[in-house]
């Protein structure tokens, strides 16, 4: 099989022999593909230029199975230049694709919104486009979070309520005795998921709720693999020096 020009982002790199690559794309209409791009690490190759982190490509490759040939790739518009904390920001939603979405499984929303996402980190916005992006990313792949109505009483979520949001079921209103940190559930406010659900601005607060449940559901769809983003934001907490290198090191 041969495809060309195809729109696609680079989700890792790392050396592969004595002069190539091994890709990991995420094209819209072919999914996830891992591809060897041949001499890519030589100097003036233009195909070892084009594949960065964060910027938009036309790709194309040949062959069937779990292991391509990229054959090129150009540079399709600005890279999407991510600073400080937004480096780590980028590199955590190239791990969520790459931990939970299989290869050649195309999900094509979700590549629009990993797209804006990174037009959202470019242009400054913090840590809430990660929650978006989580919310959607789940959707995708059939954990779709329940934010409009309670599984008990099918009822409109109510912001100043509080539920137990269930990790398979979804929010359940808290009668006040069930125990909050339930293995299978934690304890949230209705501002919390409307916050979520509307995709607005809200504060401090209300915004921990939502990091604490999107972790929640997505370590409970990890079944305990590890997120390396979060070894390395821990790293970076205690030394931000250790970002450049980091993703430095993160590329190869």
């Amino acid at each position: 099989m041969r495809v060309d020009n195809e729109s696609a982002y680079v989700l890792h790199r790392r050396e592969y022999r004595d002069t190539s690559l091994l890709v990991e794309l995420y094209t819209r209409h072919y999914g996830r593909i891992c591809g060897v791009a041949k001499g890519a690490r030589r100097q003036r190759s233009a195909l070892g230029q084009a594949l960065n982190l964060f910027q938009p490509l036309v790709a194309g490759w040949t062959g069937r199975g779990d292991l391509v040939t990229i054959t090129h790739a150009e540079m399709n518009g600005e890279a999407c230049l991510l600073q400080g904390d937004r480096i780590y920001y980028g590199l955590y939603i190239n791990e969520l694709l790459m931990k939970f979405l299989v290869r050649h499984d195309p999900h094509e929303a979700l590549y629009d919104a990993y797209e804006a996402t990174l037009s959202r980190l470019a242009a400054g916005e913090d840590d809430w486009a990660l929650r978006r992006f989580e919310k959607h990313l789940l959707s995708a792949i059939g954990y779709g979070v329940v934010l409009d109505h309670d599984v008990v009483h099918h009822m409109p979520l109510k912001s100043d309520r509080t539920y137990i949001y269930m990790a398979d079921l979804g929010p359940v209103p808290f009668d006040g005795e069930r125990t909050p940190e339930e293995p299978a559930g934690m304890k949230i406010s209705g501002a919390a998921l409307c916050a979520l659900k509307d995709e607005i601005r809200v504060d401090q607060n209300v915004r921990r709720e939502v990091k604490r449940l999107m972790r929640f559901l997505i370590n409970r769809h990890l079944e305990g693999r590890v997120l390396q983003t979060r070894r390395l934001w821990r790293s970076v907490s205690r030394d931000p020096g250790l970002v450049h290198t980091s993703t430095e090191n993160k590329n190869d």
